[in-house]
């Protein structure tokens, strides 16, 4: 496999794609995926000394819709090793998050509108009979990614660092 470090639009159609390049060039938008489907692709996280601190295959669905955002990974009974939920916004936000229905524990990264990792919630516990717990870290977030619990810490990630996915061309 391929793993390209894309420059906007022209590199697209390599076989791998960081979003966080297209976020940043703003000449393709990753609110052009589509929710309801896995995107198999390469997770990398950088320390803020450009330090590669993971980078392996990691697949994940997209939640850019309110209803699939509200949705989230509600009801699911076992998350993946490497798997997890981007929740996208258009706009920087400050809204809590919450485990309503959740059948298992999550760790909640939130990020900026960069990638870098702004607030970590580990092993976020279920809530199925409210009042729930509320997650919202300090300063507004631009995207979300929702893990399986522990995996923030198996990885070794910490605030400041910076989250990239790629996407896989077939």
């Amino acid at each position: 496999r391929d793993l390209v470090r894309s420059r906007g639009l022209g590199d697209v159609y390599k076989r791998q794609t960081f979003f966080h390049d297209w976020i940043n060039e703003g000449r393709q938008s990753v609110f052009d995926l589509d929710e309801d489907r896995l995107y198999p692709g390469i997770i990398r996280v950088e320390s803020s000394s450009d330090r590669i601190i993971i980078e392996k295959d990691f697949t994940y669905e997209i939640a850019k819709s309110e209803s699939r955002k509200q949705r989230g990974l509600m009801y699911v009974e076992k998350i993946e090793d490497d798997y997890g939920m981007l929740f996208l916004f258009q706009e920087d936000r400050s809204t809590p998050f919450w485990m309503k229905s959740c059948r298992t524990s999550l760790d909640i990264i939130f990020l900026d509108k960069d990638g870098e990792i702004l607030y970590i919630v580990n092993s976020a516990e279920p809530c199925l009979t409210e009042p729930c717990k509320l997650f919202s870290p300090t300063e507004s977030y631009r995207f979300v990614l929702e893990t399986r619990s522990d995996w923030v810490e198996e990885n070794n990630l910490s605030i400041g660092d910076k989250l990239f996915l790629s996407i896989s061309h077939d």
